[in-house]
């Protein structure tokens, strides 16, 4: 099987040739020893850059479990006045109406994490939440993503990060995908995005593939808290 060469980004790639150059010297056993050890190499820069990579956060805040009179997060969320797109409500109907845990959270966005405002080469999805494990950030369970937009606890972050949208919110709820069946018949992967636009709720679906990152809802670490 032919070996694959991983490509960079010019900043990553000229960040890892800095590495290179100020590499300390050591016996070629050494190294052989350390190639043949990847995670204890990343296990070991991440304690190295923990100090800089963690990213200071706007807001975070708590969300705590709250046990609903209805039948489903549909009907939770249309009793509430939410406008839900068909592709949403097929995906509301795998999210069982069900208690979680304790949840701190936040909201990031692709800049927040070291990416730049690249169109043309936007990061993948999976580039975007392995940086946000990193960062001491993960998915958020979907009830509590959901609980947050019915708090409106959204509106807290500070009004100098949401002027690009005065009079819309708009952000991905970062949660494990969830599997769908379209039209046809075949299975895809979707996450929630939600709109606030004027006052008015809707939540729409969106490609687990796609790179349209705007803000995104996540929790974090429970060792982070």
């Amino acid at each position: 099987m032919a070996n694959t060469v991983k490509t960079f980004d010019r900043q990553t790639a000229r960040f890892l040739a800095v590495i290179a150059e100020n590499l300390p010297e050591m016996p070629a056993v050494c190294m052989q020893i350390w190639s043949e050890q990847p995670k204890r190499i990343q296990e070991v820069l991440l304690k190295a850059f923990e100090p800089l990579v963690r990213i200071p956060l706007w807001w975070h805040e708590t969300v705590k479990p709250v046990v609903h009179d209805a039948r489903s997060w549909k009907e939770v969320l249309l009793q509430r006045g939410f406008t839900i797109s068909d592709e949403a409500q097929a995906m509301l109907e795998n999210v069982l109406l069900v208690p979680f845990p304790e949840t701190e959270y936040t909201q990031a966005s692709a800049h927040s994490f070291g990416y730049g405002f690249d169109e043309k080469n936007p990061p993948s999805r999976a580039d975007y939440y392995r940086r946000a494990k990193m960062l001491g950030l993960e998915p958020i369970s979907v009830q509590a993503a959901l609980q947050v937009l019915l708090e409106d606890r959204y509106s807290n972050p500070p009004k100098n990060n949401l002027k690009k949208f005065p009079e819309q919110i708009i952000f991905v709820l970062g949660t494990e995908p969830i599997s769908v069946i379209d039209k046809d018949g075949a299975t895809t992967k979707k996450l929630f995005v939600f709109e606030n636009y004027g006052g008015h709720n809707s939540l729409h679906a969106m490609d687990v593939e796609s790179n349209k990152f705007l803000y995104t809802l996540l929790a974090i670490h429970k060792d982070e808290q």
